[in-house]
Protein backbone atom coordinates (compact mmCIF):
# COMPACT_ATOMS: atom_id res chain seq x y z
CA UNK A 1 0.00 0.00 0.00
CA UNK A 2 1.15 3.48 -1.22
CA UNK A 3 0.34 6.60 0.63
CA UNK A 4 0.35 9.84 -0.76
CA UNK A 5 1.63 12.83 0.57
CA UNK A 6 2.19 16.44 0.25
CA UNK A 7 4.86 18.66 2.71
CA UNK A 8 4.26 22.19 3.29
CA UNK A 9 6.89 23.99 4.81
CA UNK A 10 7.88 27.76 4.36
CA UNK A 11 11.89 27.11 4.78
CA UNK A 12 12.91 25.82 1.80
CA UNK A 13 15.76 23.66 3.89
CA UNK A 14 13.28 21.71 5.91
CA UNK A 15 11.54 21.59 2.59
CA UNK A 16 14.31 19.92 1.14
CA UNK A 17 15.20 17.40 3.86
CA UNK A 18 11.02 16.26 4.29
CA UNK A 19 11.28 15.22 0.60
CA UNK A 20 14.21 13.17 0.80
CA UNK A 21 12.87 11.36 3.21
CA UNK A 22 10.02 10.79 2.03
CA UNK A 23 11.89 9.78 -1.35
CA UNK A 24 13.76 6.83 1.13
CA UNK A 25 10.61 6.06 2.98
CA UNK A 26 9.04 3.01 0.09
CA UNK A 27 5.01 3.30 1.36
CA UNK A 28 5.25 7.20 0.74
CA UNK A 29 4.93 9.10 -2.84
CA UNK A 30 5.40 12.90 -3.03
CA UNK A 31 2.59 14.78 -4.39
CA UNK A 32 3.82 17.80 -4.31
CA UNK A 33 4.95 19.86 -1.94
CA UNK A 34 4.76 23.50 -1.05
CA UNK A 35 6.38 26.70 0.78
CA UNK A 36 2.72 28.46 1.66
CA UNK A 37 -0.02 26.76 3.70
CA UNK A 38 -2.07 29.60 1.55
CA UNK A 39 -0.76 28.18 -1.86
CA UNK A 40 -1.73 24.54 -0.49
CA UNK A 41 -5.14 25.30 0.55
CA UNK A 42 -6.97 24.53 -2.79
CA UNK A 43 -5.03 21.54 -3.25
CA UNK A 44 -5.48 19.94 -0.45
CA UNK A 45 -9.40 20.08 -1.04
CA UNK A 46 -9.36 18.99 -4.63
CA UNK A 47 -6.87 16.04 -4.06
CA UNK A 48 -6.65 15.49 -0.77
CA UNK A 49 -3.70 13.43 0.27
CA UNK A 50 -3.53 10.74 2.85
CA UNK A 51 -0.85 12.50 4.64
CA UNK A 52 0.38 15.72 5.28
CA UNK A 53 3.81 16.77 6.46
CA UNK A 54 2.94 20.30 7.99
CA UNK A 55 5.28 22.95 9.50
CA UNK A 56 3.34 24.59 12.35
CA UNK A 57 5.30 27.90 12.40
CA UNK A 58 4.53 29.70 8.78
CA UNK A 59 3.96 33.52 8.12
CA UNK A 60 0.64 33.88 6.27
CA UNK A 61 -1.44 31.06 7.95
CA UNK A 62 -0.02 28.56 10.55
CA UNK A 63 0.06 24.97 10.66
CA UNK A 64 -2.12 24.56 13.63
CA UNK A 65 -4.81 26.85 11.31
CA UNK A 66 -4.13 25.21 8.10
CA UNK A 67 -4.99 21.46 9.94
CA UNK A 68 -8.58 22.72 10.58
CA UNK A 69 -9.48 23.36 7.02
CA UNK A 70 -7.80 19.55 6.28
CA UNK A 71 -10.41 16.76 5.14
CA UNK A 72 -10.91 14.20 7.42
CA UNK A 73 -9.39 11.83 5.19
CA UNK A 74 -5.97 13.65 5.48
CA UNK A 75 -3.95 12.74 8.50
CA UNK A 76 -1.25 15.52 9.63
CA UNK A 77 2.05 14.65 11.42
CA UNK A 78 3.34 17.90 12.67
CA UNK A 79 6.78 19.22 11.75
CA UNK A 80 8.91 22.00 13.47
Amino acid sequence: MTLSCFIIDDEPLALGLLENYVSKTPFLQLTVKFSSAIAASSAVNNTPPDVIFLDIQMAELSGMEFARLVPEKSKVIFTT
